[in-house]
């Protein structure tokens, strides 16, 4: 066991971030001379730095501390000295705590010497609790501030992020905007390209692996000395299927900045909780893009579909996409090493979980189906490259109606959306009038403006959404300008991918056979293009057979 005097008179520093833009006063360099210096007047010896810097106060998970405390509770450590309360904590109540019980039961002497409070009198207990508060109020306040100024920023479409995101690096002349990467963009490209092909993550992944190109975590590591949590620096060569998901759902990717996705509990509990996508702010169009927007929202749709590739590797190139007409529901695909290509089927979800009570097998042959639809893609794709114009009429006649009722609808809610917002106006104007009156209580006031405007950012984006959408209804020529764009990306297809399927087919309704488990009789499907007009055909198994 230590003796009291040799043990370890420990002198401990903490800096934060929001504390660092106060000056030098509380730099670690000003309180390691103020510590050192009163210890050496005191006549306090064996003296030990405990330091973190970069660490918030308002909880005590920080390694220099919780060394202090391992030391303390292993006996070593007879006085703890800081430069005043905030720097041991500005949670009032784990601070009060440590001093008032932790400290004592390890006959600890604590001293905050601006503070004038050291253990060993007692005369000033009383006004203990008092700076406790004061600085976790202080805690609140700073994070408050910071908060709010990360809002203005994002609210501007500024870059929050620190790191650049990978494929990308900073702009030297511009450390707010974002430029192409040299030596990583083209990797992002190809998992771009690669998962459209075929959206095998796994596959992806050791592709990778296999060319021997490093992970963006270990990337960062190198490039910038910067470790992940997580990240093994053992292994850089180990790419993952969710490093992989990650890139394909990043919207810097096609030129977009994405603020506010995440917020913390308070300002006590750093926890990161992920907001829903509408209330992200998304600023399109500010730096350059790395991958078409085609291109990333037909990565999406593969991406929501969650389609697995089975054990051969191969993935159903019309998953999400075909469903049956009369319950609505989603069709899955039936393969087995036991049954011969030809023999794979698609049949109703619906009716495989609830039963023929509920719906019917709807089953229809899988090469049947890819045959008729690889047919049609190739017949329409040609007339869109042939003649761009008469397909443009055939489109725009089919959809017109269709369009004509969608607009209707968000017109509506457009006037519903602005009168609300409106409301919110005078409904904020009232309660700052109750406020200056009187009426009110400030703290009351500050919770339901926040409330009222908290809502009316939300209604903003939405208005903003929904005028989009009527514009796009009156540019109905860009939907069909992407069809015929990508139907002379694809000219020679000679079998369908889900990349193929996904640029020109929406959805793909199967009906079910006048005579249900008929081996002869084919089942009627409604296939619908992406720029809304339907073809309709009859898919029998003897396709597969001949095909």
């Amino acid at each position: 066991m230590h003796e009291t005097n040799e043990k370890i008179t420990a002198l401990y520093c903490r800096l934060s971030h929001e504390d660092s833009v106060q000056g030098e006063s509380n730099s670690i360099q000003n309180q390691r001379k103020i510590l050192a210096d009163y210890a050496k007047s005191k006549g306090f010896c064996n003296t030990k730095f405990y330091i973190d810097d970069g660490f918030s106060g308002t909880n005590f998970n920080r390694p220099g501390f919780e060394s202090m405390m391992a030391d303390m509770e292993d006996g070593k450590i007879g006085i703890i000295i800081v430069k005043d309360l905030s720097r041991l904590g500005r949670n009032y109540i784990e601070t009060g705590r440590y001093i008032e019980l932790t400290f004592p039961e390890y006959d600890v002497r604590f001293i905050a010497i601006n503070d004038n409070y050291d253990s060993l009198h007692s005369e000033n207990e009383q006004q203990l609790g008092i700076i406790n508060i004061f600085n976790e109020w202080h805690a609140q306040t700073t994070s408050h501030k910071v908060r709010a100024t990360f809002q203005s920023k994002a609210k501007r479409g500024e870059r929050l992020a620190t790191n650049a995101p990978y494929g990308y690096i900073k702009d030297p002349d511009d450390s707010g905007r974002i430029i192409p990467d040299p030596d990583t963009k083209d990797i992002v490209i190809r998992i771009f390209r690669e998962f459209l092909k075929d959206p095998n993550l796994k596959k992806i992944a050791k592709g990778l692996e296999t060319d021997r190109i490093i992970t963006p975590g270990q990337y960062l590591y190198q490039k910038y000395g910067y470790v992940h949590s997580g990240v093994d620096i053992t292994d850089p060569y180990r790419w993952s299927s969710t490093t992989i998901r990650s890139i394909l759902r990043n919207q810097d990717y096609i030129g977009n900045t994405v603020n506010c996705k995440t917020k913390v509990k308070s300002f006590k509990v750093k926890k990161q909780i992920r907001l829903p996508k509408e209330e992200w702010l998304i600023f399109e169009n500010t730096h350059e893009a790395l991958v078409s927007k085609a291109d990333f929202e037909t990565a999406q749709l593969i991406l929501d579909g969650r389609n697995r590739p089975d054990k051969s590797g191969k993935v159903d190139i019309f998953h999400n996409v075909i469903a049956c007409a009369s319950c609505g529901n989603r069709m899955y695909l039936h393969r087995a090493k036991t049954i011969l290509p030809e023999e794979n089927y698609y049949s109703c979800g619906y009716y495989q979980r609830k039963g023929k009570d509920r719906c019917s097998a709807h089953q229809i042959n899988a090469m049947a189906l890819e045959q008729i639809v690889l047919q049609q893609i190739r017949w329409v794709t040609e007339l869109a490259r042939e003649n761009p114009e008469v397909f443009y009429e055939k489109a725009r006649a089919k959809k017109r109606d269709e369009d004509e009722k969608k607009l209707k609808a968000v017109k509506a809610e457009i006037v519903k959306t602005r009168k609300r917002i409106d409301e919110l106006d005078r409904i904020i104007q009232k309660l700052y009038e109750d406020n200056v009156s009187g009426r009110i209580t400030d703290e009351r006031y500050d919770k339901m403006s926040q409330s009222y405007e908290s809502e009316q950012t939300i209604l903003a984006k939405k208005l903003t959404e929904l005028e989009e959408a009527e514009a796009s209804y009156g540019s109905e020529r860009n939907s069909i300008d992407d069809f015929v764009a990508n139907a002379n990306r694809f000219v020679d297809i000679q079998e369908l991918t889900p990349e193929i399927v996904h640029a020109f087919v929406s959805k793909i309704y199967v009906y079910e056979k006048k005579q249900k488990w008929s081996r002869t009789e084919g089942n009627d499907i409604d296939i619908v293009f992406t720029v809304g007009f339907r073809e309709q055909h009859t898919v029998r198994t003897s396709d597969a057979i001949a095909s």
